[in-house]
């Protein structure tokens, strides 16, 4: 299978892999997932229409024969995430407190009747995150 955690499993470990995409619900994720990473020669894809002995055992010949390929990537997701979030948050309170001036003069914003407002007009209301 080519799914998300089987594939940053491969991936952290480096390891030789020979994936069979999943399609039985009509997604075409593990088909594209398992193709990228077949273009980047990281992994080998095995299709229905191969799953023949012959062909398997052919498949399988030929990725155990080649070394894995080394693959450098970023898997801090969720602290990057966190940093991103806070640098994000840090803005939006320095936006919100008018301690940040705005880039460009007076800035203006539609209301619903597609009048504009001055930046002096703007009502942000006090949240707390």
């Amino acid at each position: 299978m080519a799914g998300y955690n089987t594939m940053m499993d491969l991936l952290l470990n480096g390891v030789r892999a020979l994936v069979y995409p999943v399609t039985a619900n009509g997604g075409q994720e593990q088909i594209v997932r398992a193709e990228s990473l077949a273009k980047a020669r990281v992994i080998d894809v095995i299709r229905t229409e191969e799953l023949a002995p012959q062909e398997l055992a052919r498949k399988l010949e030929r990725v155990l024969s080649k070394s894995p390929t080394p693959i450098t990537f970023d898997s801090d997701g969720a602290v990057n995430s966190v940093r991103i979030l806070k640098k994000y948050l840090a803005l939006h309170r320095k936006r919100s407190f008018g301690l940040l001036k705005p880039r460009s003069g007076r800035k203006k914003r539609a209301t619903r009747g597609g009048k504009f407002l001055a930046q002096e007009q703007w009502k942000t209301p006090n949240r707390r995150i």
